[in-house]
């Protein structure tokens, strides 16, 4: 329940980009009678558009001797590529107190309902169910003596609507080696718009340089936002285990955790994705790769 009981009580929300944003608002008066009116005098519905970044009433303080019930807020960003901060305020007399904030991207939409509370909603939340996956099983032989993007790694950074505190995307890959090569192997997590190696490295796992000995290893990495919007940033970990333990694709078979730099989790069509670069000389090939975010 969202009461405004007073005539200095508003709803108002604040928007942080000039993005296109729809707002429908439902209410409920009743008269703040002994006993109330609980089944309510009148019902309205506030319709309003804004297009700036700015603070908007979206709806209005309720008549003198009136309570006004809020039913539901519908909050939607429709624009077709800028996300925005939209934070929903309760502002009595003047003094303003953060109900809900979050970012939207393009498509999404911010509700409330009465008996529910506050949530999100993705701009397609069909593709939200079950999470969101890519994978292949057919080897990939391009020696990866160059950094080398892994497309089936490849996932929509907002695939289950915009990145959220706690949201894990997980990687798994198998590689292997001939005896050529001994440069220490990297995995680089990345994060663009284009889906290549293009793409700016978020995080790099760096392992113990390698021998001149054949081998098979298998790497398990997480990756989990620890803050989201303008000044994101991902933590991940990294498990690299492999036939040989001292020799062939690392000398040392190593668990890594590394923080990213902040940056723009927002950005419209973005991609995280992984790059495998074995080094120079390096003859490997992939035989296994795949992504995963689930829906938290």
């Amino acid at each position: 329940m969202l009461l405004l009981v007073g005539t200095t009580d508003k709803l108002q929300v604040i928007t942080g980009s000039a993005a296109t944003v729809d707002v429908v608002a439902s209410f409920v008066d009743a008269t703040n009678a002994d006993p109330p009116v609980v089944q309510g005098d009148s019902m309205g519905t506030t319709p309003t558009a804004i297009t700036t970044a700015t603070t908007t009433d979206v709806v209005a303080t309720p008549a003198s001797g009136d309570i006004r019930n809020v039913k539901t807020i519908h909050i939607r960003n429709k624009h077709a590529t800028t996300a925005t901060d939209v934070t929903v305020v309760f502002n009595r007399s003047a003094t303003s107190y953060e109900l809900y904030k979050c970012n939207l991207a393009p498509g999404e939409a911010l509700e409330y309902v009465e008996g529910v509370g506050f949530f999100e909603v993705a701009a397609s939340p069909a593709t939200a169910i079950g999470g969101s996956t890519n994978y292949a099983t057919a080897s990939t032989s391009s020696g990866f003596a160059s950094d080398t993007y892994l497309d089936n790694t490849k996932l929509t950074l907002a695939a289950l609507g915009t990145p959220t505190v706690g949201r894990r995307y997980s990687f798994r890959i198998v590689v292997s080696k001939t005896a050529a090569g001994t440069a220490a192997p990297t995995l680089i997590v990345r994060i663009g718009t284009a889906g290549t190696t293009s793409d700016t490295a978020r995080i790099t796992f760096t392992w113990g340089a390698g021998t001149a000995a054949v081998d098979r290893g298998e790497i398990e990495a997480e990756c989990i936002f620890t803050t989201v919007g303008a000044s994101a940033v991902l933590r991940g970990k990294a498990n690299f285990t492999t036939n040989l333990t001292t020799t062939g694709l690392s000398n040392a078979v190593k668990a890594l955790q590394v923080t990213s730099g902040t940056f723009d989790s927002t950005v419209a069509n973005s991609f995280i994705g992984l790059s495998w670069n074995g080094g120079a000389s390096a003859v490997h090939t992939v035989e296994w790769q795949a992504a995963y975010t689930d829906q938290l």
